[in-house]
């Protein structure tokens, strides 16, 4: 038995060497020829691709070709790590085009780059060296989903250092013709900086011409400066930016743990649904939030630090912001006679909800209100929030606009505001209440003492009178802990 397996594995590997050329590159151990097995890479390293990662060759082609490579369209995509320290110079976009799943990774895992004087090499995390002509964009991600980008630093003005960059830091779009989309995908620990003037800058643009399904981009430890010196209402340039021009909405939107200095406007949403701002600091921008467009729109947590226009409503009457939280928020380092909280042109149908903010005190600043030619006809909920001064309450922002809103303990620096409850604002406000028949009101008793409704059939108009139904004059009626009785006419 032994000596039949013997001859028959001898014979198994003689037709093994007599056996045509595959093409596969073979080895050979104890004279036995063996086939190579291709392996499959999971992590791809960017050297392998002839990526310099020395800040003065030319990287583009060769981190293109890795990208490529991890990408591997119509298929689950890679994880492609750049070296420590990796400084990438880049004359033209690098594109990230129709993947899913891909990881582009800069090496370290925590802490920034840092960028050396006039735009040289510096340390940490890879950074992206842009040479490329002005007004470029330097890292293009269209049509991409569930994918990961981490731990790296955007330069946007490597070139021409206090000179015009490019103009789009990363661009975030659908772009070109449309056959897969822009969804759920993840940026951790990423730096975008220009150090120049540039009034196009856009640090992150988010789907300026997206035609549909432009949703969930989460973003967490983002840190951006869009230049070098204190910025202008309109010179510096933006940080994040979410539009629609194409058509669709960014939806189900994350911005968490966001540094950003130095721009004219921190965050400009044009149109988005849903969109959760949570946790950071802004320092010295000139607007920390411009707020032209979008529904469901929270901002929590930050501290603003010498800001001149924190945050603004609206471009125009037909302005479609409307629907904004601000919630335990600092503002700090108030410029004289600003106001933090700001509608230059008219907001109708808003709905603005301030809990729980906090302003240093500055006698010469105003929280909320009015700019310009701006008025304000929404609702306004007010709670629990620290103003700059006793004589600048909430209250005040509204003596000649329409609005409703409800105070609940809001507090002045060394002072008291004296109001609570609603407030209806003059001369547009006014207060609605569906009427009803006497018949459909609930019991009048203890229980619903103080209750107001008016009234569609009482039987009389006599002032403190009880009220039954069947008749034909509309009251307003009152339940004084026993009857419906009539409080107006």
């Amino acid at each position: 038995m032994k000596l039949v397996l013997a001859i028959a594995v001898l014979a198994a590997l003689s037709g093994a060497a007599q056996r045509p050329s595959s093409g596969v590159p073979a080895l050979r151990a104890h004279d036995v020829e063996q086939s190579l097995v291709p392996q499959t890479q999971t992590v791809l390293n960017a050297g392998e691709y002839g990526v310099t990662c020395n800040g003065r060759t030319d990287d583009t082609r060769s981190m293109q070709n890795a990208i490529d490579a991890a990408c591997h369209t119509g298929e689950r995509g890679k994880a492609l790590v750049l070296p420590s320290a990796c400084n990438l110079k880049l004359t033209s976009s690098l594109k990230v085009t129709k993947c899913s799943g891909i990881t582009l990774d800069g090496g370290q895992s925590q802490g920034e780059a840092t960028i050396a004087a006039a735009g040289g090499p510096g340390s940490g995390n890879a950074v992206l060296l842009w040479h490329g002509a002005p007004g470029g964009t330097v890292l293009e991600i269209n049509q991409t989903r569930d994918s990961v980008f981490k731990n790296f630093t955007v330069f946007a003005n490597a070139a021409h250092y206090k000179a015009r960059g490019a103009n789009t830091g990363i661009l975030i779009d659908e772009a070109g013709a449309v056959s897969n989309i822009v969804t759920n995908n993840h940026f951790s620990n990423v730096q975008v900086v220009n150090y120049a003037a540039n009034p196009n800058f856009v640090a992150i643009d988010i789907c300026p011409t997206a035609p549909g399904n432009c949703e969930s981009q989460n973003f967490d430890r983002l840190f951006i400066q869009c230049s070098g010196g204190p910025p202008t209402s309109d010179g510096n340039g933006t940080g994040v930016k979410y539009e629609s021009k194409g058509g669709a909405e960014p939806y189900f939107e994350y911005l968490h743990w966001y540094e950003a200095s130095a721009c004219s406007k921190a965050i400009d949403v044009e149109s988005t649904n849903i969109l959760d701002i949570n946790g950071g600091l802004m320092g010295q921008n000139y607007t920390d939030l411009f707020l032209n467009g979008g529904r469901n729109i929270s901002y929590r947590h930050f501290r603003s630090e010498n800001a001149i226009a924190q945050i603004v409503i609206g471009t125009s009457s037909a302005s479609g912001a409307h629907d904004l939280t601000l919630e335990e928020n600092s503002f700090s380092g108030l410029t004289n006679n600003t106001t933090t909280i700001s509608y230059p042109f008219s907001v109708t149908g808003g709905i603005i909800r301030l809990i729980k903010n906090d302003w240093d005190h500055n006698p010469s600043v105003t929280p909320f209100g009015p700019n310009d030619r701006g008025s304000f006809v929404g609702v306004l909920d007010s709670q629990d929030n620290t103003y700059p001064n006793s004589s600048k309450c909430v209250s005040t922002a509204f003596a000649s606009s329409g609005v409703m809103y409800s105070s609940l303990n809001d507090q002045p620096t060394g002072g008291t505001c004296g109001y609570g409850g609603m407030r209806l604002g003059r001369p547009t406000g006014s207060l609605r209440m569906d009427s009803a028949a006497f018949h459909d009101l609930p019991k009048c008793a203890p229980s619903t003492e103080g209750m107001l409704k008016p009234v569609s059939d009482s039987t009389t108009i006599t002032w403190g009178a009880p009220i039954t139904g069947g008749g034909s004059d509309h009251v307003v009626a009152y339940c004084d802990g026993s009857n419906w009785t009539v409080a107006a006419k």
